[in-house]
């Protein structure tokens, strides 16, 4: 583990220019310091509260849970504002979270998060342009690129058809968007399957085109919803359609990185003192609500027994987890928040890879729709409710000429992450040939599925708006948690899932983590060093002491 961090603070060492435009708009006074201009934390420049940290001053004692893009980004944003006094503390022996970069076959590929919004509003895509990982042309992503084959029939629909159908699919799809600014008032009734069930029936009847056609272009739009859940995560029957449109999409389309997600870590690493990140630190209690007057103010326990005390705790512990987890704050988390954990949804994704010693397509021809009837995916036949049912399409792996991928979600997931090699193979084999048409279709040399869902330090991949859930959820468990209302917070969330306009995106992820530590910075600032009680005297300023012993005592 070591050898790895090391090598990727190598990999961050270089130096990169800090956005000079943006500061000297703000002096000028023509923008305002936010959250979205991420104190220019991507760059190795100083961000705008660092002179406002007295060296002198005692520094208050942070522990980070979770080393993913939150904690990390959170630990950044610290320790360029002066703050060192921090332990980060992962459960495995990996950092990223839900980015996972890997080689498989000829590809590095994504088992976890995979594209970024292709624009500087994106903040990790900042990140990814700073460390050179991005060059143009940019490699964007097209999840329905392809020709769509009917199954049993094995023919492709004809491209003006899946023009026209594809078409209009997207003009309902954004009157969903739309609908929820008309909604807010109004109680939810209908499921966002319904919503898109009644308008396809209606585009689909007003169509004066040949039977044939009619038919195909049911398959396609039918067949788009199974795209649609695949970007959601979960089956279109459990969301609101009302919902559907409350986070932000930024410009620019989804993109990939060539060489691995993982890179946009480095630069997070580089700026994390040595020996304050520590893996193998699965942590099992977070003692919080001890008396504004006593010290410390909470105590984080790892499941050895090793405690961690603290004056400001960064929970970045994904949604998943805390669902499961009701033991894991003493004392119990209030009910709201409980309640907003409850009530949100997170999705099971499951991603597979089929690598292929000799393949069966030529470079850029392995892409693949599904064309899926309207009975196929939601019918009475027996086997509906195969995994198969709700699997959008095959499409190369980017870069690849020998893997393929596909995406299962919802329910279908965990089936496909407790199946054996031998016989998800198979099905796999016996799924393309379905579409292929071809009965020498040889198999897959080796089939891989990513086991988010089942893996009890994630299980599931990220957070969506179900039929229960509401924009007032993420802002309830967003709440910071404090024993006194006059006191700065003792527990702080972050992540996807307390991102209000973002969630569910790795930009959210490192949003959320810079506004916690931004929250640390400025009661640090308030208090000049750690917080105490309003009826107790100013800590004593230590003048030949920029640090306390508490990193130290962290690092031994």
């Amino acid at each position: 583990m070591a050898l790895i961090l090391n090598t990727m603070r190598r990999f961050a060492g270089r130096n990169v220019r800090c956005n000079i435009g943006r500061w000297l708009s703000l002096w000028r006074g023509k923008a305002k310091p936010s959250e979205e201009m991420d104190c220019d934390v991507n760059s190795t420049c100083l961000p705008m509260n660092y002179c406002k940290l007295d060296p002198s001053w005692k520094q208050p004692r942070v522990v980070i849970v979770g080393a993913g893009m939150a904690g990390l980004s959170a630990a950044q944003h610290l320790s360029m504002s002066g703050i060192h006094n921090f332990v980060v503390l992962e459960a495995t022996n990996e950092v990223g979270g839900r980015i996972h970069s890997t080689w498989y076959g000829d590809v590095m590929t994504e088992l976890g998060v995979d594209s970024l919004y292709g624009c500087p509003s994106d903040s990790v895509f900042r990140l990814a342009s700073h460390e050179r990982l991005m060059s143009p042309p940019l490699p964007r992503i097209d999840r329905t690129a392809g020709g769509w084959y009917v199954p049993e029939e094995h023919r492709q629909i004809k491209d003006k058809v899946v023009a026209k159908a594809v078409s209009r699919f997207r003009e309902i799809e954004r009157a969903a968007v739309l609908a929820y600014d008309e909604m807010l008032n109004v109680q939810r009734t209908e499921s966002l399957w319904e919503w898109f069930d009644e308008r396809i029936e209606s585009e689909l009847k007003g169509y004066l085109g040949d039977r044939g056609e009619l038919d195909d272009m049911g398959r396609v739009m039918y067949a788009m919803t199974n795209e649609l859940r695949t970007k959601i995560g979960a089956s279109l029957r459990n969301v609101a359609y009302e919902l559907y449109g409350p986070a932000v999409k930024l410009p620019g389309g989804e993109v990939s990185v060539a060489s691995g997600l993982i890179g946009t870590m480095a630069p997070l690493i580089r700026n994390i003192p040595v020996n304050c990140l520590k893996t193998h630190q699965r942590v099992a209690t977070i003692r919080w609500g001890a008396p504004n007057n006593t010290s410390p103010r909470s105590i984080v326990v790892t499941e050895e027994g090793v405690e961690y005390p603290a004056d400001y705790v960064v929970c970045t512990v994904p949604l998943g987890v805390l669902k499961h987890s009701q033991s894991l704050f003493c004392p119990a988390l209030p009910a709201k928040q409980w309640e907003a954990i409850q009530n949100l949804g997170f999705a099971n994704v499951c991603k597979v890879f089929a690598r292929y010693e000799r393949p069966f397509w030529l470079p850029g021809t392995g892409h693949m729709n599904f064309a899926w009837s309207k009975m196929d995916l939601y019918g009475s036949s027996n086997d509906r409710n195969h995994w198969s049912r709700c699997v959008s399409g095959v499409h190369e792996a980017p870069g690849s000429s020998k893997v393929l991928t596909m995406t299962v979600t919802d329910r279908e997931s965990l089936a496909v992450e407790t199946m054996n090699e031998a016989m998800l193979s198979s099905e796999v084999h016996e799924l393309l040939r379905r579409f292929r048409g071809d009965p020498h279709l040889s198999p897959p040399s080796q089939v891989y599925a990513t086991k988010w869902s089942t893996n009890p330090d994630f299980r599931g991949f990220r957070t969506f708006m179900n039929a229960t859930s509401g924009i007032g959820h993420i802002i309830d468990l967003a709440t910071p948690l404090s024993t006194d209302c006059d006191m700065p917070p003792v527990i702080i969330f972050a992540g996807e899932h307390t991102s209000v306009e973002h969630y569910g995106t790795v930009h959210g992820s490192r949003m959320t983590g810079i506004r916690a530590s931004s929250q640390i910075i400025e009661s640090t600032i308030q208090y000049k060093g750690p917080p105490f009680p309003s009826n107790a005297a100013p800590p004593p300023r230590l003048t030949n002491k920029p640090r306390d012993g508490f990193t130290q005592e962290y690092n031994k």
